[in-house]
C-alpha cells in the first residue's frame, strides 16, 4: 500500500494511491478509529508533501506516518526549503523539520537518501525498527497507584474495579503502605519508606519506582482519588495501541457532569503570575496546543517512553512535578493526544470543577470571573504593601 499525505490545496492524482490531507490528522481525533481501512504498520510507502512547511501538527503527522509504515517500508518527505535555520515566517525552516524528525524517530527510521530539486529537499527514510516494543500488546496493562495509606478502602475498591475489566494480562502496582494483608496475586506492593528525605512527599520518586517495576508497557499511573467506570477498558480498546500517551475525560465523582483538569495546557512564560488576566489552562476537546500538560494525578502512557525521562526525583508533591515531566517528555519527542471515548471520576476535595453556564448566564459568569480577578490582583498588592509595612515596623 502507498499512502500520500498532502496539503489539501494540492490537486490529487487519479490513481490507486490512498490520499490523505491535513484534515485527516488532529491530535484530538484518534487516527485509526477514523481510518478503519488503514492497518497499523501495513503501508509499504508513505509520502508527505506540502504539510511540514506549515502544519501545527507536524509531530502528530510524523507519529502517524510511522504508525502506518511497515518495517522495511519507506517514508519520503518533500519539503520546500526557504532557509536552513534562519527566520522563514510564516513557514518552518529546514532545521525545524529535521529537529522533529530526529526526536520523533530517534534511530528507528534511517535516512537512506537525500536529494534536492531546486528549493525542494527530498528525504527518504527506511523504517528498521517497529513503532512499539516487541512485547507491547493492547491486552497488557500495568496500573500504578500512588498511596500514602490513608485511603486503603478506596484502593481495594479500585483493585476490584480493575479486576472486573477482565484484561488478558494486567497487574496493579501500589507504591506505599499495603492496603490489606491478603491481596490478590496480581497486586504488587512497593515499599516507599526509603524514599522520604524529609517531611515533603516524594511523589516523583514514588511514581518513578512504579515505572521501574511495571511489567507491561501500557501504563496507567494515578492517585487513589480516581475511580473507573465499568466499561473503561472496553472503550479503551477502541483507542487502539498506537499512542505515546493520551488524556481521557476526568469528571467529578459527585455528579459526573463537570470536568476536572482533564485536557489542559501550561504556560511556558515564567512571569505569568505577574499578569492581570492569565491564560486559562482548560482546553476545549477539539483544541490542541504544543504546551500541553498531562494531569499528574492520572496519566496513560507508554512505559518505554516515560522511562527515558522519568520524573525529576528532587521535585515533591505540589512542586509542579507533572509540568516539569511534560516539558521533558516534549523535548524527547513525545506527542500527547486526546481520547474522549471514555472517562474516569475523581474526588474533588482539593480540586475545582469547571461548571460552564449557557447564554446570558455564561456572559455573567465570565464577567464575574474577570471582575474577581481584577479585584484580587489589586487587593493582593494592597495586602502585600501592608505586610511590608508591618515588617519594616517590627
Amino acid at each position: 500500500m502507498k499512502i500520500s499525505i498532502v496539503d489539501s490545496r494540492i490537486k490529487k492524482k487519479i490513481s490507486k494511491d490512498l490520499y490523505l490531507d491535513e484534515n485527516d490528522f488532529h491530535p484530538c481525533e484518534p487516527f485509526f478509529i477514523n481510518h478503519p481501512n488503514i492497518i497499523p504498520e501495513g503501508a509499504d510507502f508513505v509520502i508527505v508533501k506540502g504539510l511540514f512547511e506549515h502544519s501545527k501538527y507536524i509531530r502528530y503527522i510524523l507519529k502517524m506516518s510511522d504508525a502506518m509504515l511497515k518495517v522495511g517500508g519507506k517514508l519520503e518527505i518533500e519539503f520546500y526549503m526557504f532557509s536552513l535555520d534562519s527566520g522563514t515566517s510564516p513557514f518552518r525552516n529546514l532545521s525545524g523539520l529535521l529537529y522533529e524528525v530526529s526526536i520523533c524517530f530517534k534511530e528507528r527510521l534511517k535516512l537512506v537518501n537525500k536529494s534536492t530539486i531546486g528549493e525542494i529537499i527530498i528525504l527518504t527514510f527506511e523504517k528498521i525498527v517497529p513503532t512499539l516494543p516487541e512485547d507491547d500488546q493492547i491486552g497488557s496493562w500495568s496500573f500504578g497507584i500512588v498511596s500514602d495509606g490513608r485511603k486503603n478502602d478506596r484502593i481495594l475498591a479500585i483493585i476490584n474495579q480493575i479486576k472486573q475489566f477482565s484484561i488478558p494480562n494486567f497487574e496493579v502496582v501500589v507504591c506505599g503502605p499495603s492496603p490489606a494483608s491478603d491481596l490478590p496475586s496480581f497486586v504488587k506492593v512497593l515499599d516507599d519508606n526509603d524514599l522520604y528525605f524529609d517531611s515533603r512527599i516524594p511523589i516523583s520518586k514514588k511514581k518513578n519506582r512504579i515505572i521501574d517495576n511495571a511489567k507491561y508497557n501500557n501504563l496507567v499511573l494515578f492517585h487513589d482519588r480516581f475511580s473507573f467506570p465499568e466499561d473503561w477498558y472496553k472503550n479503551i480498546l477502541k483507542q487502539g495501541n498506537y499512542f505515546d500517551g493520551f488524556c481521557i475525560r476526568i469528571v467529578d465523582e459527585e455528579t459526573k457532569k463537570h470536568r476536572v483538569q482533564d485536557w489542559i495546557s501550561t504556560s511556558l512564560y515564567h512571569y505569568e503570575f505577574k499578569k492581570l488576566f492569565h491564560n486559562k489552562p482548560i482546553l476545549a476537546y477539539d483544541k490542541w496546543v504544543p504546551n500541553w500538560n498531562v494531569n499528574g494525578g492520572f496519566m496513560i502512557i507508554k512505559k518505554h517512553l516515560i522511562s527515558r525521562v522519568k520524573l525529576n526525583p528532587f521535585l515533591h508533591w505540589g512542586e509542579a512535578e507533572d509540568g516539569d515531566l511534560c516539558r521533558r517528555l516534549d523535548a524527547d519527542g513525545f506527542c500527547l493526544t486526546l481520547f474522549t471515548g471514555t472517562y474516569v471520576t475523581t474526588q474533588t476535595h482539593r480540586l475545582t470543577v469547571g461548571k460552564k453556564r449557557k447564554g446570558i448566564l455564561r456572559l455573567l459568569q465570565i464577567f464575574k470571573g474577570k471582575a474577581y480577578m481584577y479585584w484580587s490582583f489589586f487587593n493582593r498588592k494592597k495586602i502585600f504593601r501592608k505586610h511590608l509595612n508591618s515588617v519594616l515596623n517590627d
